[in-house]
């Protein structure tokens, strides 16, 4: 079965319920019904690897990852343009990336963009993950 969570704040650690923490917290529902929690993420995946493993739901709008996957557990969010494409990554849960089963569901909190964006004209060295179609 699929799992997905709510974010509730902007991301700059992790609480232990799954949900970045930040002084600033972004609660702007739209966002956070368009975010997910993913857990259970292989020590060697990347954020972009994150994007488009789930980019077969719909286009990512950010990726957020923590954790060293050492001491403490590797997590990622993901932001999607639309809330269809989150409600559809949820289906993604228990699915293999790497060597982990992913656990994915709706984030607590939005999160706050780092280096993936779908806009790249702010930024010229971010990457769009334009959605694709496909298994993952």
């Amino acid at each position: 079965s699929l799992k997905v969570s709510i974010a509730k704040s902007s991301i700059s650690s992790t609480s232990q319920g799954g949900g970045p923490i930040d002084s600033k917290p972004n609660n702007d529902p739209e966002r956070v019904a368009r975010t997910v929690h993913i857990s259970g993420l292989d020590d060697q995946v990347s954020e972009s690897q994150v994007a488009s493993y789930v980019s077969v739901c719909g286009e990512v709008s950010a990726v957020r990852m923590a954790g060293d996957g050492v001491e403490q557990p590797r997590y990622a969010w993901v932001e999607f343009v639309d809330l269809e494409a989150a409600q559809g990554a949820q289906a993604l849960s228990g699915q293999i990336l790497g060597t982990q089963q992913l656990k994915i569901r709706p984030s607590r909190s939005a999160i706050q963009s780092n280096q993936y964006s779908r806009n790249p004209s702010s930024n010229p060295d971010m990457a769009v993950f334009p959605s694709r179609s496909g298994p993952p």
